[in-house]
């Protein structure tokens, strides 16, 4: 079950994948591996300047469209201030990298997602 703060966060490459919009994010997917064929990928950074939503909706995006291409992905949600990836994915922010930063003798608090293959760190 997906669900959404809002109507413009969508993760578009689950809800319209034959869209032009979720074309471009395996388009940048592709880039993305590719850019690395001798020596693979393992972390992937993604932020911005400004305190806006659309770094989180790519960011989430392009994990789905990874972990579609049959790679592991853990998406950690590092905006301490306003997490927003696990509404994106319909799961509970109770737990998550700042429980896990805290209180190191806890399991860090990784949820599976519907997305075969992507888990979420909120």
């Amino acid at each position: 079950m997906l669900v959404t703060s809002s109507p413009e966060q969508v993760l578009i490459t689950l809800r319209e994948p034959a869209s032009a919009a979720a074309e471009a994010y395996r388009t940048l997917r592709t880039n993305i591996l590719f850019s690395s064929l001798d020596k693979p990928i393992h972390t992937l950074l993604l932020t911005a300047a400004e305190p806006t939503p659309e770094k989180s909706l790519t960011a989430a995006n392009l994990a789905v469209t990874m972990a579609q291409a049959e790679q592991r992905v853990l998406l950690v949600d590092c905006d301490l201030r306003q997490p927003s990836l696990h509404t994106l994915f319909g799961l509970s922010n109770e737990q998550g990298l700042t429980s896990s930063i805290l209180d190191q003798d806890a399991p860090l608090a990784i949820q599976s997602t519907d997305v075969p293959g992507l888990s979420l760190l909120p």
